[in-house]
């Protein structure tokens, strides 16, 4: 979300899609709350009430009683306009365009943000169901990132909160202990069997830590197993490039002069592919 210019409102806007509903609602009754005019956004200060409301057509001030009341009913009503706008201007500077076109017709800051919550409840409801079917989806390939997996699943619950929709301590432990690969089972199995044995329940942060435990050790096994694969590699290649470097003796004869040990190609005598090239005292 993008966040309001105004220096004296420091809050996110809030865009159509009502996605960030929960989290703006909140941030808003805090703003509000803030300047003292929490009153003017849930209706408990009510517009004040004229006091020509329920008298005859043509009524007039005639008592002093009659003077008092409109008096106070003009300052107060002063009061309320100015302190009401107020808080309008809070909800309508965090509005896209798009959404205020909505409360252009709305007369107090109460009814805004009466319209704001008929709009995006029930659209909270169903992005928070959403989340948490993601959540709950989420799962760990074998040899895959231990620790950005648990940190995308701890932030999923924090967001999920932010809306209304915490995730409780047994939810979070079942939905982390479900996302796990095959090869967490030794680790997991051995922190079972200790708590037992101490009489203690298993909590999020004990499965995660045993969870990073386990992924650092896989993850150093893996190394070792990657590098005796390349030294065994590595050796190997070596090997056959010192065959391939070595040159195997001819065990037959040469067809030239019919010595055994080479073949005519290779031959010193004449009418040999190395005829008169014989080191200096060779002798046949």
């Amino acid at each position: 979300m993008s966040t309001t210019t105004s220096e004296e409102i420091k809050l996110p806007k809030l865009d159509t899609s009502g996605k960030e509903w929960a989290v703006w609602k909140v941030q808003l009754q805090v703003v509000v709350a803030s300047r003292g005019l929490s009153g003017y956004l849930n209706g408990t200060i009510p517009k004040p009430i004229d006091p020509a409301v329920g008298q005859p057509d043509g009524w007039t001030v005639k008592t002093v009683d009659e003077v008092k009341a409109v008096t106070e009913y003009t300052k107060d009503m002063t009061t309320w306009i100015e302190k009401d706008a107020k808080v309008q201007h809070i909800i309508a500077t965090t509005l896209l365009n798009s959404l205020f076109i909505r409360l252009v017709n709305k007369k107090s800051a109460f009814e805004y943000f009466m319209m704001l919550s008929t709009l995006f409840e029930q659209c909270s409801i169903v992005v928070g169901a959403e989340m948490c079917r993601q959540l709950g989806e989420l799962k760990l390939k074998e040899g895959g990132d231990a620790r950005a997996h648990i940190d995308k699943i701890i932030a999923s619950r924090e967001e999920l909160a932010s809306i209304g929709r915490p995730v409780s301590n047994d939810d979070l432990f079942n939905i982390i202990y479900a996302s796990l690969p095959h090869s967490y089972n030794p680790g997991l199995a051995s922190l079972s069997s200790t708590m037992r044995l101490q009489n203690k329940t298993i909590t999020p942060d004990d499965l995660i830590d045993i969870i990073l435990e386990e992924y650092n050790r896989l993850t150093l096994q893996d190394g070792n197993k990657s590098k005796d694969k390349g030294s065994s590699e590595d050796a190997a290649f070596r090997a056959d490039a010192s065959r391939r470097g070595k040159r195997q003796k001819f065990l037959g004869s040469c067809h030239n002069c019919g010595w055994p040990g080479h073949k005519n190609g290779d031959c010193w005598e004449d009418g040999g592919g190395k005829a008169r090239q014989a080191p200096k005292g060779w002798k046949p």
